[in-house]
């Protein structure tokens, strides 16, 4: 049996992330790691043709899974074994976030501003996203709501092709999918020139944050800030990631950017 620290080394190389496929878990990261296991315990090293870079997300659209991340390489599987390299429309720029929208869409988004979409995780097409610029998308925020969902006070997109997708990173910079797959940026933002870092959602309110700022909104265009409990005492705090569970919004940190690894976590009710 090998176990994962047998497979990445724990001096050198980092697990980014997991994934859960049927009943096989996936651990991937830093020089193009690729482990699986269906027992926790015992794992086996996959071939993923990345090289040395970065796999920096994971994800599956119909039958085929895909694995995507730095020098905008993005490979396919349908057995989780054997990885075909793909062209994913970023050149050289780093892929970072990914998502599946509620029309079996998967979407991918990163370095420069770039984002690309495919229906069956082989074939990418690179979408041009207005007013956007070469910011970095860092936040993909996915309710997984079809057009058109009566959500009482419930996010919606201007009509968009994909679902309710919004994008969010660097100078503050928030979009979503627009008419007819039509990407575009909003055109205000809360959060000044601040880099979005992080996001998540409900059905009815999305939160973005970056570090030291947390906003909310129910329809992706009005923003209010919200403060946490036990947060504003600390002038430090950088957000790094959130979720929504069970009716509770969690986000946790770090208030100590020297030496204290702890994340802080504290919570609100909202609106389901």
């Amino acid at each position: 049996n090998t176990s994962l620290d047998g497979i990445f080394n724990a001096a050198t190389e980092t697990v980014i992330g997991f994934f859960k496929a049927g009943s096989t878990i996936c651990a991937y990261g830093t020089n193009g790691k690729l482990a699986t296991t269906t027992n926790g315990t015992s794992w086996t090293a996959q071939t993923t043709n990345f090289g040395a870079n970065t796999i920096r997300t994971m994800n599956k659209v119909g039958s085929t899974y895909f694995i995507a991340g730095d020098a905008g390489t993005l490979c396919s599987s349908t057995n989780l074994t054997t990885w075909t390299a793909r062209t994913s429309g970023f050149g050289t720029d780093a892929i970072k976030v990914s998502t599946i929208s509620a029309y079996n869409v998967a979407i991918v988004a990163g370095a420069n501003g770039k984002l690309s979409t495919s229906t069956n995780g082989t074939t990418w097409t690179l979408q041009t996203i207005t007013g956007w610029g070469a910011n970095d998308i860092n936040v993909i925020v996915n309710p997984g709501l079809p057009v058109g969902t009566n959500v009482p006070y419930g996010i919606q997109s201007i009509s968009g092709a994909m679902g309710v997708i919004w994008i969010a990173g660097a100078n503050g910079q928030i979009g979503n999918d627009g008419a007819t797959n039509t990407w575009v940026k909003n055109s205000t933002t809360p959060f000044g020139t601040s880099v979005i870092t992080g996001g998540f959602s409900s059905t009815r309110v999305m939160v973005l944050f970056s570090d030291q700022k947390i906003y909310i909104t129910q329809n992706g265009l009005d923003y209010n800030a919200s403060e946490f409990t036990g947060v504003t005492s600390y002038a430090n705090i950088q957000y790094k990631t959130g979720a929504y569970c069970s009716g509770l919004f969690l986000i946790g940190g770090k208030y100590d950017n020297l030496f204290n690894p702890l994340a802080l976590s504290s919570g609100m009710y909202l609106p389901l």
